[in-house]
């Protein structure tokens, strides 16, 4: 198991659409963290007021700072966002789960041997896990899609069996 959840700014925006960020708090017994360039975009959406505004505090920030995290970087901008880019750089380096929904990023990580997740699992990860009701993470779904999530699915019951 990673030591750390790297979180993408996917994640963090479907989320705060529906005002439960603090359910990724609940889902993960490892920390979680985000790429000071995930937080910059996130920060972007809050201020064009595309995404609401919401502590992020309890995230430890972190970046790329090994050459190899920098040279992985760049090898990925040119196909990637910073956000997502620097993301996968940290979570290859340091051996960190990712949390993207990015379908770009989530085929770039899993090439790369990264074990990645995303909304759903994570919704899934909550309810497998006595966290929150069937019925509850159906209807966040429900609402995140309203909010502009393309989701691969539109009720989680199939993902859980």
């Amino acid at each position: 198991m990673s030591s750390k959840v790297i979180v993408d700014n996917t994640i963090l925006s479907n989320f705060a659409s529906v005002e439960k960020l603090h359910l990724l708090k609940k889902a993960f017994s490892e920390p979680l963290v985000i790429a000071r360039e995930v937080k910059e975009e996130y920060q972007v959406g809050v201020r064009k007021r595309i995404i609401p505004d919401c502590d992020l505090s309890w995230l430890e920030e972190v970046h790329c700072v090994t050459d190899v995290e920098k040279e992985q970087f760049s090898l990925m901008r040119s196909k990637l966002a910073n956000g997502e880019a620097s993301s996968i750089a940290i979570a290859l380096c340091r051996n960190y789960k990712l949390l993207t929904d990015d379908l770009d990023a989530r085929r770039t990580a899993q090439r790369k041997g990264i074990n990645v997740s995303g909304t759903i699992g994570v919704l899934a990860n909550l309810v497998q896990n006595d966290l929150l009701g069937l019925e509850e993470a159906n209807h966040l779904l429900r609402a995140m899609i309203n909010k502009g999530f393309f989701s691969p699915v539109s009720i989680l019951d199939d993902c859980l069996s």
